[in-house]
């Protein structure tokens, strides 16, 4: 609005000067300069209501400026002088209006950038602002908008990373999972809006959906929401099924520690947004559904694994401990045919350093090893 309002005044200076100009005395003179002063005061409000009586008060300034320089310059006649002064004010309105259709605004919430033809340079324009271009020298590129944006994006079929175990690898994969962007325009460096990725495939996508060329797209907001929903959502999905894999967790594991996957994919992602001129403020995974399919396979798998593994952990402990009643066997044969006076005692504590406490009661409850009485029989003595 600064730059209506310096056209305003510059036009209403000519009119008050041309004024002066043909009474050239010190009460037209302070005349003058009261009007100046006023409508400097309606164009330091940047208000509509304040340029509206500004353009109006110009075009009557302008008008009594006709008037006088048709009477006191030229010589002309009182009605000849209304004639010259109306001329005057119709045409100070037409300027303004031609001018006023001239201007673009740019609202608060918006950012635009002008484009120089004869140097090339870019110049950012934040609102609330006035822009005037001017044919052949500057025109609008872009008009972008600040506030903030957010969307929610549902990825499919993420690959999870087998998890290594005792039972071998065990997979299951993530059905679908919902992902929510927050983010909103980096204002410090909107230029690099213009160096995303797939940047003519993207731009062209976004200017058929809202049914204009790309020139002309490119000063509408809804094309610049369009192109950073689906870069952001482009990346996004990369980093997710990246992050996912990488973090070594099954679908379930994503589900309960979600954090650690968010925390993750909002690094990564926060740095890619800062390329495309975004700033990142939240990534929040709203849902993880497992594939239920491969769940149920998975725990298939697992069982079946756990089974031929407790089987063949039964057979070596079987094979141990059938060895080690052997062993005490042999230990207690080759003593007694020592002559060597075997008590209770002496074969408790061969027994006690050749098997777990735990399983003596069943390899004896078996028949695997003689029972104490038998041994005593043969040669030990008796307890009594």
């Amino acid at each position: 609005m600064r730059t209506l309002g310096i056209f305003l005044l510059a036009l209403h200076g000519i009119a008050a000067a041309a004024v002066y100009s043909q009474y050239n005395t010190l009460g037209a003179l302070i005349l003058c300069i009261a009007l100046f002063a006023i409508a400097a005061g309606l164009a330091w409000q940047q208000s509509h209501v304040a340029y509206a009586v500004l353009m109006l008060f110009t075009a009557a300034v302008a008008g009594v400026a006709g008037y006088s320089l048709a009477t006191e310059g030229l010589g002309l006649s009182s009605e000849a002088g209304l004639v010259f002064g109306l001329a005057a004010l119709v045409l100070a309105m037409g300027l303004q209006a031609a001018l006023r259709g001239k201007l673009q605004r740019v609202y608060f919430n918006e950012l635009m950038v002008v484009s120089y033809k004869l140097t090339g340079g870019r110049t950012i324009i934040k609102g609330p602002a006035w822009v005037l271009p001017v044919v052949g020298i500057s025109k609008p590129m872009a008009r972008m908008p600040r506030y903030t944006q957010e969307h929610e994006l549902r990825l499919e079929r993420i690959n999870t990373r087998p998890q290594s175990g005792p039972l071998g690898d065990v997979g299951q994969n993530i059905a679908s999972l919902v992902l929510e962007l927050v983010y909103r325009l980096n204002v410090d460096n909107p230029m690099k809006a213009f160096s995303i990725h797939n940047q003519d495939e993207i731009f062209a996508a976004a200017a058929r959906s809202i049914g204009k060329n790309r020139q002309d797209a490119m000063l509408d907001k809804q094309f610049w929401v369009e192109v950073w929903r689906q870069a952001m959502a482009d990346v996004a999905e990369r980093i997710v099924r990246m992050a996912v894999h990488q973090t070594e967790m099954a679908a379930l594991d994503v589900s309960h520690r979600r954090c650690e996957v968010e925390a993750a994919v909002a690094a990564r992602l926060k740095v890619e947004a800062a390329q495309m001129g975004l700033e990142l403020l939240e990534c929040n995974i709203l849902q993880v559904e497992p594939d239920e399919a491969g769940a149920a396979l998975a725990s298939r798998e697992t069982l079946l694994r756990a089974q031929g593994l407790a089987e063949e952990i039964a057979l070596k402990g079987e094979a141990d401990a059938m060895a080690r009643a052997a062993l005490v066997r042999q230990m207690v044969e080759a003593l007694r045919s020592s002559g060597s006076q075997i008590s209770p005692r002496m074969i408790e504590l061969i027994i006690q350093g050749a098997l777990p406490h735990a399983m003596l009661g069943s390899y004896l409850r078996n028949g695997m090893l003689e029972p104490l009485e038998k041994v005593w029989e043969r040669g030990g003595h008796s307890p009594n």
